[in-house]
């Protein structure tokens, strides 16, 4: 059984860099799909590599999902409160 040669993977793009910087990680993933021609499980998986090299990276990408998680948890709280008002004033407010 011989050995593979291990080839080092290509660095992420300025783009695919900039867009994990922003939390972005589905477009960081397409754009390295776009760039190197590669599958999606092959992209996700270099981009996630490149992300758990720079640790100061990775706890930034966290920093960024938990800040998105809490901006969506409050507009589904505020469409909920929207929902919940328009069916009080459909069944009491006629």
């Amino acid at each position: 059984m011989a050995n593979k040669p291990t080839r080092k993977p290509q660095p992420l793009s300025i783009e695919a860099s900039l867009a994990i910087q922003d939390g972005n990680l589905i477009e960081a993933i397409k754009l390295v799909r776009e760039r190197d021609g590669i599958g999606l499980a092959e992209a996700k998986a270099r981009v996630d590599a490149h992300i758990a090299q720079n640790p100061v990276l990775k706890e930034h990408v966290s920093q960024r999902q938990r800040e998105q998680r809490a901006q969506f948890v409050k507009w589904l709280v505020v469409a909920e409160l929207i929902f919940a008002a328009a069916v009080v004033y459909w069944f009491f407010g006629r």
